[in-house]
C-alpha cells in the first residue's frame, strides 16, 4: 500500500496518511523493542526528521549520509519535511561507512527503515556490521513492499 493509497485506487486524505504511518511506527517499535533491550546503544540510520527510535526510551544514535545542517537545508525547502523534527546526525557516511564509523562504540544494534535496499552491497555492509558489534549484536530493519 503506498502512503497515498489504499489499494482500490482512491487516494487517502492527509488525516488518514497519518494514521497509517502511526500505526506502522508502532507495529516497527514493538517489533524492535522485541529484538533487543532499549538501554542498548543502538544505531537508527537515516531516519532524518522521522526518527523511530527516540530518548529517553532508547540509548541511541543517529546515522546519515549527510549532516544536520545538510538535512535542516532540505527540510526548509520541502513541504513534507519540519525543520524542527530533524535529528541531530551523530555519524556522518558521506565517505565512510557505518562499521568504519562506529568502532570500538560499543554499538549493540543498528536499525535501518526504508534504507537498507539504497545499499549496494547488502552482504557485506551487514558482514561488517556483525563484524563491529560482535556476538550478539543485531542489525533491524523494514523494507518496502515491492510485489
Amino acid at each position: 500500500m503506498s502512503a497515498a493509497q489504499t489499494g482500490k485506487d482512491k487516494p487517502l486524505s492527509q488525516s488518514a496518511v497519518a494514521r497509517v504511518l502511526e500505526q506502522r511506527k508502532t507495529r516497527l517499535r514493538v517489533f524492535v523493542a522485541g529484538c533487543v533491550r532499549s538501554t542498548e546503544l543502538g544505531v537508527e540510520i537515516g531516519p532524518f526528521g522521522r526518527p523511530l527510535l527516540t530518548g529517553p526510551d532508547w540509548n541511541v544514535r543517529y546515522a546519515d549520509v549527510s549532516t544536520t545542517n545538510e538535512l535542516r537545508r532540505l527540510a526548509k525547502s520541502s513541504p513534507l519535511r519540519r525543520v524542527d523534527r530533524v535529528v541531530e546526525v551523530d555519524y556522518v557516511l558521506w565517505n565512510i561507512t557505518l562499521p568504519q564509523a562506529i568502532p570500538g562504540a560499543g554499538v549493540r544494534f543498528v536499525f535501518g527503515s526504508h534504507v537498507y535496499e539504497h545499499i549496494a552491497n547488502l552482504l557485506g555492509f551487514f558482514r561488517q556490521l556483525a563484524a563491529e558489534m560482535g556476538p550478539g549484536g543485531a542489525i533491524i530493519g523494514a523494507f518496502p513492499n515491492r510485489r
